[in-house]
């Protein structure tokens, strides 16, 4: 397999077969959390996820209405209390960006600092 360094600053590597896959900029870690998912206009269900990383997450749902590159809100139900008042919602923006049997795959946008801390203590402090 060979590796390529991207412009990005992500890899890329090429099988014998001549696919090119692209490297995860940040690993996963298997995480269920719930996950209420909406869409511009409408609710669509609550599921769990499957894992979780800083830059999106994998959820366990049928893909029948969520296309790729739809736009979602996307409500993660954290399990640690992040105050004294309880368990707070972690609340993203996020895109579709993958559609399988398995689930669907979810790519964050851009979140604040605060967000980013309650993902970086869920997920790295263990």
């Amino acid at each position: 397999m060979k590796m390529t360094k991207q412009k990005t600053g992500g890899f890329m590597s090429t099988a014998s077969s001549g696919i090119v896959v692209e490297r995860r900029a940040t690993s996963r870690v298997p995480v269920e959390l719930d996950i209420i998912i909406a869409r511009p206009g409408r609710y669509c269900g609550r599921w769990k996820t499957t894992n979780l990383s800083l830059h999106g997450a994998h959820v366990n749902m049928a893909p029948s209405d969520m296309p790729v590159d739809s736009d979602v809100a996307a409500t993660l139900s954290l399990d640690r209390p992040l105050d004294r008042k309880g368990v707070e919602p972690l609340n993203v923006q996020a895109r579709i960006v993958r559609v399988s049997g398995g689930g669907v795959a979810l790519k964050f946008g851009g979140f604040g600092n605060q967000a980013y801390n309650s993902l970086t203590f869920l997920l790295y402090d263990s």
